[in-house]
Formats: C-alpha cells, sequence, structure tokens
C-alpha cells in the first residue's frame, strides 16, 4: 500500500521482522557481530586488503 510517497507494511509483525533482519544484515556488514558459524572466506589469501586499485571508467 502507498500513501503520501512512502511505502506502508501491510502487516506490523512483518515490518518488525524485515527490519530486526535488515540490522542483523547492517550489524554483520559493520563487524558488530561474529558471522554466525560455517561462513568463512572463500578463496586463497590472507583476507587481509593488501593495496587499494582504483580505476576510472573507459580505462
Amino acid at each position: 500500500m502507498r500513501i503520501s510517497g512512502k511505502h506502508q507494511a501491510a502487516d506490523g509483525n512483518l515490518f518488525q521482522q524485515m527490519a530486526a533482519l535488515g540490522q542483523e544484515l547492517i550489524d554483520l556488514h559493520l563487524l558488530r557481530e561474529v558471522a554466525p558459524s560455517g561462513v568463512k572466506y572463500q578463496g586463497q589469501g590472507s583476507n587481509q586488503i593488501e593495496f587499494v586499485r582504483y580505476q576510472a571508467c573507459g580505462d
């Protein structure tokens, strides 16, 4: 449902669940929480940023 340019969840309970999941995602992204067991770094390397490279579009 759309009201005054803003979206409103039809089910308040669903909105609360989605908000909680969104907060969990933010906390994981910002490393405020430890990722659940079974989640690990994929690939080779030390998982450390060794250098940063910027490449402009079209280069």
